[in-house]
């Protein structure tokens, strides 16, 4: 994001009012940053249709990675652990897992929700087709 705020000189931050303000302003850019995710986030769990350009391009192994994920979520309800999904992958850490459960996150992909167990839900398909919701997953 392309900085476009007036530059106060270095030798004028000490003025308690410019101070005051400059706070004001990285206060304020941190609201609208916050904001921003937090209606992209809204748009990708609910708009019918998403614009392309919110949903960047996924790696091949972010890619198989989805798919197994979609596909164990279709079939069975509930998402798969992050040990599972590092099993089917061939990976020999947990770790490479849950850095991938990250990535599609962060990309809108999928979305985890707080404090259960098999957390995953999918929101799009590695084609970027919108995934049908299950209705009461099963524990």
């Amino acid at each position: 994001m392309k900085n476009e705020w007036f530059q106060v000189p270095e030798e004028l931050h000490v003025d308690p009012v410019i101070a005051f303000l400059i706070k004001q302003r990285r206060q304020a850019s941190d609201t609208l940053r916050e904001a921003d995710e937090t209606l992209k986030n809204y748009v990708l769990r609910n708009a019918r249709e998403v614009p392309e350009d919110l949903l960047p391009g996924l790696t091949q192994l972010q890619s198989a990675s989805l798919d197994f994920i979609v596909s164990f979520y279709l079939q069975s309800g509930q998402s798969p652990t992050s040990s599972e999904l590092m099993e089917y992958m061939g990976w020999k850490s947990n770790n490479s897992a849950v850095n991938c459960i990250y990535s599609l996150t962060k990309k809108g992909y999928i979305h985890k929700t707080k404090g259960r167990w098999r957390s995953l839900v999918p929101l799009f398909n590695s084609k970027r087709e919108r995934v049908k919701q299950q209705g009461n997953p099963k524990k």
